[in-house]
């Protein structure tokens, strides 16, 4: 049933209202440190937050000592310089989502802020929520002092206390793994909705959606102490204080699991893998009183999916694996040259460990911050094991969009929404940081035949090496997939799988006036010769009849575009029609309430209790158990996916490459397209990020791993191979239709 107009009248009353006290809609409002906009607002007994530190002519006054004059291969500032952490307020693609967000539901963009542009939202400036109030001095992203101020939220470490307002720490009972509520928030004292009563009902800290704990010991941000992992840190400008925080992956879960509050409160099933949330886990009603609200009632892994990578983690038997004990570890698992083998072979000097002794686990910062012979500030003395600040990731398509849309030589100016003008320092350390990336990627990934070598209609197996899905993170316009180019005995190309190129579209994408215009694309993402990894997300239809009606979102809001012509395929009208099907897909990371697919590789023993409770599954979770093992408790998930090839006929050999994208031209089109222009802040972010990856190859797939049917070593196929491209070089056309046709003929029977 629609709305009513007095309805609609008093709910627009009710968002005026709050609007005029600077308040963002109350399902976006978290726990932990709040901003003082909340503050004030809430009326909350929170102390004010210390500013994080100015960076002046956009250089962060850490730079100052935190270099290395030998190497900028470890130098803490000019490899964090280059990472995605320094470039996340500067990310074309964050500000080209955001602005889709901020159309689909007015104030979501504050949940990006919060994390891109971390300085900004600290201290007030995330109001108004497309950040158009953001300042030049925001734009160092995941800044130094950040994640050297953050504090466990659950205050288990005595000298190091996040600021917190009591009713706002982030810090809860939940239901324990395993339990049939599990991972839902609970009554402490009656142990509600918890099966197994209080003795389930557990207190957890929460990691995730930036429910930060910001330590502050001064009331500047320069005399505040600096919080890691040392207890023999070198004090020349700054005081420190140790902490083992700053060792936790729980600190880096802060950013890196990510759920959509909107979803969680608003929509029928919370945007849940694990069934709907229990009468007094959500409120329901729009912009009600934030104590009610799922986001706020909840751990934030408990609805909305959307990024799961700390939650991947923890449920994989690699998070309680101390790296001394690397030795029990499948043997695949230790592929030379993997993400796993490099941390064995990194903390090899210390056993494993710290070089203080203390274990070392298979976290992220043991991976993310391999450890290195270095100096932390360039005063002080080397350490054998100081974690390098590079934070290496996947994406190799941001950091060629910034650098281009940032050339003033070739726009005038720099086109960044956000800390254009970057130096020649900080241009090096960001190309230095795609590199990595691509080294990163080799690293995640394996290939192996499961059957002889030298068959030809052989298997592959696509082994995870890292300690989170594969892929992790951000989950819209990736994909992994098996590239197979299959050849004849005279080396012709007989057929290729998974094939990626040219595409023309009816659309004008580089503003000529002309079309068709040509992108670059996975070319049948559908043919059964093809396995393509990834997360496909969608609306579900009581979803979209509760937002066309009630909520009051525009039914012409278009959810789809055809990747060739450009027309909208699929509007938010056409998912709530009484004929719809019952989950539309959809690109709209604000509105998404259904995982409709995602097949990515999980990591070793990722524990099925676990994943679920953490909303981490496989989609569906049938997936990569093996043969006869149910999806219940106690189930363990394989950390490898298995094709079988399938080569044509008169094929004498395959050549297989495993591929990753970081951003695809169907999500590109998405961004571009959906924008609806009606934000002058925002209005060309979509144009720019179109721009950008035209002029950068298109977010080109990078060859994570390769191998071959049937390997070079494997005889006598590889010999007959070289044999017959010898005699299609030099033999006469009789002799080399003669041998091509033996070849083939004892291939096959091979």
């Amino acid at each position: 049933m629609r709305i009513g107009i007095s309805t609609r009248v008093m709910l627009a009353l009710l968002l005026l209202a709050r609007a005029s006290a600077a308040l963002p809609p109350s399902e976006v409002v978290q726990r932990g440190s709040q901003p003082p906009e909340i503050v004030s607002g809430l009326s909350l007994t929170q102390p004010d937050l210390v500013e994080l530190l100015p960076s002046p002519g956009g250089v962060p006054i850490c730079a100052q000592c935190h270099f290395s004059p030998a190497s900028n291969d470890t130098s803490i500032y000019h490899t964090w310089r280059g990472s995605m952490m320094a470039n996340a307020s500067r990310d074309p693609l964050m500000w080209a989502g955001l602005a889709v967000a901020e159309q689909d539901f007015p104030g979501a963009g504050d949940t990006c802020i919060r994390c891109h542009v971390s300085k900004g939202w600290i201290e007030g400036r995330s109001v108004p929520s497309d950040g158009s109030a953001l300042l030049p001095d925001d734009a160092e992203g995941v800044a130094c002092q950040l994640c050297h101020r953050l504090a466990n939220p659950d205050g288990s470490e005595p000298g190091a206390i996040g600021v917190q307002a009591p009713t706002f720490a982030a810090f809860g009972a939940v239901c324990a793994t395993r339990d049939v509520a599990a991972g839902i928030a609970c009554d402490a004292g009656t142990g509600i909705p918890c099966g197994g009563g209080i003795a389930a009902c557990v207190n957890e800290a929460f990691h995730g959606n930036a429910m930060i704990a910001l330590f502050q010991d001064a009331t500047t941000s320069a005399a505040i102490s600096r919080l890691g992992p040392y207890s023999n840190a070198d004090n020349y400008f700054h005081f420190t204080k140790q902490s083992s925080f700053q060792r936790d992956a729980a600190l880096c879960g802060t950013c890196h699991d990510v759920s959509n509050p909107v979803t969680g409160d608003l929509a029928p099933a919370h945007g849940r893998l694990a069934g709907a949330l229990p009468s007094g886990a959500f409120s329901g009603v729009p912009n009600g009183p934030v104590s009610e609200k799922a986001g706020f009632r909840n751990p934030p892994y408990a609805y909305g999916v959307e990024q799961r990578t700390y939650s991947e983690w923890i449920a994989s038997a690699l998070s309680a694996t101390p790296v001394s004990a690397a030795s029990a570890l499948p043997a695949e698992l230790r592929t030379p040259g993997g993400a796993i083998q490099r941390v064995i072979d990194a903390s090899a000097p210390a056993g494993g460990n710290y070089a203080d002794g203390t274990p070392r686990g298979f976290s992220c910062q043991s991976c993310h911050m391999r450890p290195a012979p270095a100096q932390g500030c360039f005063l002080a003395s080397e350490r054998s094991d100081l974690p390098v600040h590079d934070l290496t990731g996947a994406n190799t398509f941001a950091p060629r969009a910034i650098l281009y849309l940032d050339d003033a030589a070739l726009h005038g100016t720099s086109r960044l929404r956000l800390g254009g003008g970057l130096d020649a320092d900080a241009r090096d350390a960001t190309t230095s940081a795609i590199a990595r990336a691509e080294a990163s990627l080799h690293s995640a990934a394996s290939l192996q035949l499961t059957a002889d070598p030298a068959v030809l209609a052989n298997t592959v197996r696509v082994v995870n090496l890292s300690g989170h899905k594969l892929f992790t993170g951000y989950p819209e316009g990736r994909r992994i997939w098996l590239n197979v180019k299959w050849y004849g005995a005279n080396r012709a190309l007989l057929r290729e799988d998974g094939a990626y190129g040219p595409l023309a579209v009816a659309q004008d994408l580089d503003g000529d006036g002309a079309s068709p215009d040509v992108v670059q694309t996975l070319l049948d993402p559908q043919s059964p010769h093809t396995r393509v990894w990834g997360v496909e997300s969608g609306i579900s239809k009581e979803w979209a009849t509760r937002l066309v009606g009630p909520l009051g979102v525009a039914a012409t809001t278009p959810l789809a575009f055809d990747r060739v012509s450009g027309a909208v395929t699929a509007t938010l009208g056409d998912a709530a029609a009484p004929e719809a099907a019952p989950v539309t897909p959809s690109f709209h990371l604000l509105l998404n309430d259904v995982v409709i697919r995602d097949n990515r590789i999980p990591p070793w023993r990722m524990d099925y209790a676990e994943a679920r409770k953490r909303n981490a599954l496989p989609v569906p979770p049938t997936q990569y158990l093996a043969a006869g093992v149910l999806p219940q408790d106690g189930s363990e998930y394989l950390h490898y996916d298995e094709m079988a090839l399938d080569p044509p006929a008169g094929a004498v050999r395959g050549e297989i490459a495993l591929l990753y994208q970081t951003t695809s031209w169907e999500y590109l089109q998405f961004l571009w397209k959906a924008n609806d222009k009606g934000n002058a802040f925002l209005e060309n972010v979509g144009d720019d990020l179109l721009e950008a990856w035209l002029a950068t190859n298109q977010s080109a797939p990078v060859v994570m791993a390769t191998a071959t049917v049937p390997e070079p070593d494997a005889a006598p196929l590889a010999a007959l191979f070289a044999l017959a491209a010898l005699v299609a070089n030099r033999g006469d056309a009789a002799t080399r239709r003669a041998r091509g046709d033996a070849c083939r003929h004892r291939g096959s029977a091979a």
